[in-house]
């Protein structure tokens, strides 16, 4: 997504959706004051405003979704804006956000499972030789066939060893809280450092449940595309108040604006956690890597 100003600055944000309807979204023509292309609301205006300018397109798109791709679009425009910013202004966007707190921040490598036993060994190596200590997978049925399932994780930790922290992300598979509790059951002897969408994000009473009684690390909320994320991510904090972990998961590129994301993570940062949250520790939020710094 690409923001051009009339004083030669260029703003570039993402986001992860439909492309196409991302663009039809951003190049529609107006119907009425509720349902209004994002480009024809934005040009003419200050880029400097950002919090007012996202506030407009949430109210002027009404009509065409406050959830889903229309949130997402209104995400990458919102990046886009903080990137301006920080080329107008000079700094990085980190110091507009508030500025940073480590000089350095753990990764973790992801990958999909390859359907061979020789290419899922391949590309793990092939993350450790990066210097990667923490890996993640997920996609590709991972998590509909627990025999298959418990196979690869098998595999990855003869690859990684005990030391290297393993994640998994179901994509929202397992059917529901029960279903999930068994899962973990059964995956427990892998020693996960934490289990990403088990259920479907709406599913917000089911992930409190799962992260109170399965004694894992559980993170859920990037299906969460909308203006009152952060709204949504009080009430399931508010529902697990007692649960020693139960992080929630924020893709800045889908929560649709920096507000948003900020709110979820700054007033329960912890100085223990590196991005994204390796270490969880109440009352911090478990989220995925940012694209507003640069």
């Amino acid at each position: 997504m690409r923001i051009y100003t009339d004083s030669g600055l260029l703003g570039i944000g993402e986001t992860d959706s439909s492309p196409a309807v991302v663009k039809a979204l951003i190049e529609t023509p107006a119907s009425h004051e509720t349902c209004q292309g994002l480009r024809d609301i934005l040009v003419g205006e200050n880029p400097l405003e950002i919090d007012r300018l996202w506030k407009k397109m949430y109210r002027h798109c009404e009509y065409m979704g406050r959830r889903g791709v229309a949130i997402h679009a209104i995400s990458a425009l919102d990046i886009a804006l903080w990137d301006i910013a920080g080329q107008h202004y000079g700094v990085p966007v980190h110091t507009l956000l508030g500025g940073k707190y480590r000089e350095r921040i753990a990764a973790y490598g992801t990958f999909i499972p390859r359907p061979d036993e020789a290419g899922n060994r391949e590309r793990v190596r092939g993350l450790l030789a990066q210097g990667l200590r923490s890996i993640k997978l997920g996609g590709a049925g991972f998590g509909e066939d627990l025999p298959r399932d418990k196979a690869l994780l098998q595999l990855v930790r003869e690859e990684i060893g005990d030391d290297v922290q393993l994640q998994i992300d179901l994509v929202g598979r397992w059917r529901n809280y029960s279903h999930a509790l068994v899962q973990c059951d059964a995956l427990r002897q892998f020693n996960l450092n934490w289990i990403e969408e088990p259920l479907p994000s709406d599913d917000t009473r089911g992930l409190a449940y799962l992260a109170e009684r399965s004694g894992l690390r559980v993170s859920g909320g990037e299906g969460w595309p909308r203006g009152t994320s952060s709204v949504t991510f009080w009430r399931l904090r508010a529902r697990r108040s007692s649960s020693p972990t139960s992080p929630a998961a924020a893709a800045s590129a889908r929560c649709a604006t920096s507000m948003n994301w900020r709110n979820c993570t700054a007033r329960n940062w912890c100085p223990t956690a590196s991005a994204p949250a390796s270490c969880w520790q109440p009352p911090c939020t478990f989220w995925r890597p940012a694209s507003l710094a640069s």
